[in-house]
């Protein structure tokens, strides 16, 4: 009886009473929500207002089922969708491309700081260690020369000039002898080819160059020379 009395058109407001709850369920959903959502779970949600609704009007139709054919975008905005979707897969392609290359670098990259601490660490105790030990022998050598003064200093005199004449090409000159330097030029002329026959007879009465030999150090000639004014 209240179908055929309470509403002049019964299928109308099942009409609308659909299109009311279709829109308060997709609604409060985005597209891509909407897009991806289970479909039993939207006509389920579909069903549940729609029934609420007829309830509340009291038309007399009982709903049995409501069948969800599917989701689609609209036409006009089809275009502009499938661009959004590629845009979202150029995304996400590109957040894994910078985890996996972050998941590559950033371990390389501790482990390459690891090292360097390490290897600073280490130099640091070699700087520190060569330094106590400088300075224990500097002490040892102070509470000697306290002790001796002379025989600490022949002492390290002679070190030095072992040190230093150990690096250092040796000449000895007999007394009165006439050194030419420098040596790499009068090397170079020994090396030259002999003079011409014509010539045999002037160069044999010229007075033969002495010997070239090397300059002696700066460090050696200061040595000797602090050595002879003391």
């Amino acid at each position: 009886m209240a179908y055929l009395y309470a509403q002049r058109d019964p299928a109308a407001l099942v009409h609308d009473a659909a299109a009311n709850a279709r829109r308060a369920v997709l609604g409060g959903m985005t597209l891509t929500q909407a897009l991806a959502a289970p479909q039993d779970a939207l006509a389920d949600a579909l069903r549940k207002r729609i029934h609420a609704a007829l309830e509340h009007a009291r038309i007399g139709v009982a709903l049995v089922d409501v069948t969800l054919k599917g989701v689609r975008v609209p036409t006009p905005v089809q275009g502009a969708f499938d661009d959004e979707q590629k845009a979202q897969q150029q995304r996400e392609a590109l957040q894994r491309d910078a985890r996996a290359y972050a998941a590559d670098v950033v371990p390389r990259a501790q482990a390459q700081a690891a090292q360097m601490i390490e290897q600073a660490q280490v130099y640091a105790q070699r700087v520190v260690t060569r330094a106590q030990g400088d300075s224990a022998r500097f002490e040892l050598v102070l509470k000697q020369y306290r002790k001796a003064p002379e025989v600490t200093r022949e002492a390290l005199y002679l070190q030095t000039m072992q040190d230093i004449l150990g690096r250092v090409t040796k000449v000895v000159v007999p007394h009165g002898s006439v050194i030419q330097l420098p040596a790499p030029r009068a090397s170079a002329a020994a090396a030259e080819p002999a003079a011409p026959p014509a010539s045999a007879a002037s160069a044999a009465s010229a007075p033969a160059p002495a010997a070239s030999l090397p300059r002696p150090s700066d460090s050696l000639r200061d040595s000797l020379r602090e050595r002879a004014f003391r």
